[in-house]
């Protein structure tokens, strides 16, 4: 694999993306005072010498626990289970070759990033400027920041970590928290599987449960159809409909 090869490889840019909101960002540190950040990455840099003298699993498990802190603590950041894939290929070349490309990613993570106005990312996403606009409004855009009446975002929000199946999720289900029936709520809940660690965050859409009458019971049914047909519409379809909830992983 060549440097430029790595440099545009986009696991490599996720990766990085991730790390490098809470390398460049006081802000999000103190917004997120339980993540040790700079202790997990003194972390990785103890187990990762530049001599290559490491141990596998114990890099893996020093990558994993910064981006899985990180990604807890922020739910406008997210992975994939293949962006882990890569990492663990990565760490099964030779170790010079691995050592290399866990350097270029750290280093990667720490530069500065680019930052765009609404109307590039517009064009270089294909989605609404008001779109983007209103996400930066929302707070949803890590790293963004308004200049005068002008809105600017960090390029590997945008491009390289894409926005969270949290917020595309929100945006689907907008327009759908009001109903003729108090009780029919809609709710978006999110965490992480507390039986086992390494899970990733789970999501729900509780759209109503049990013990309604039969008009909010038809109610609930409409809601529901209503909001896959969002969420089909947004690219989402991994999930499974359980009665009035909707229920899928945040990968």
């Amino acid at each position: 694999m060549t440097y430029s090869e790595i440099l545009h490889n986009k696991h490599f840019r996720r990766l990085a993306a991730i790390i490098r909101v809470p390398y460049r960002s006081q802000r999000w540190r103190s917004a997120h005072p339980d993540v040790p950040f700079w202790t997990l990455i003194e972390n990785l840099d103890r187990v990762t010498p530049l001599d290559g003298s490491w141990n596998r699993h114990l890099v893996a498990r020093a990558f994993t626990d910064l981006i899985v802190a990180i990604t807890r603590a922020d739910e406008r950041l997210g992975y994939s289970e293949m962006d882990l894939d890569w990492l663990i290929d990565v760490l099964d070349r030779p170790k010079e070759e691995a050592n290399a490309i866990l350097k270029m990613l750290q280093a990667y993570a720490s530069a500065p990033d680019d930052l765009l106005t609404i109307g590039e990312v517009a064009a270089l996403t294909d989605e609404a400027e008001s779109t983007w606009r209103n996400r930066a409004a929302a707070g949803e855009i890590p790293g963004a920041v308004k200049k005068g009446k002008t809105w600017l975002l960090p390029r590997s929000m945008v491009i390289e970590a894409p926005v969270s199946k949290v917020v595309l999720i929100r945006e689907a289900i907008t327009g759908n928290q009001v109903s003729v029936h108090p009780r029919l709520d809609v709710q978006l809940v999110h965490g992480v599987d507390q039986s086992d660690d390494e899970m990733p965050a789970f999501i729900d859409i509780r759209i109503c449960d049990g013990g309604w009458t039969d008009e909010e019971h038809d109610e609930c049914r409409r809601r529901v159809a209503r909001i896959v047909e969002m969420l089909d519409s947004a690219g989402i379809n991994e999930y499974r409909v359980d009665g009035g909830v909707i229920h899928f992983l945040n990968d």
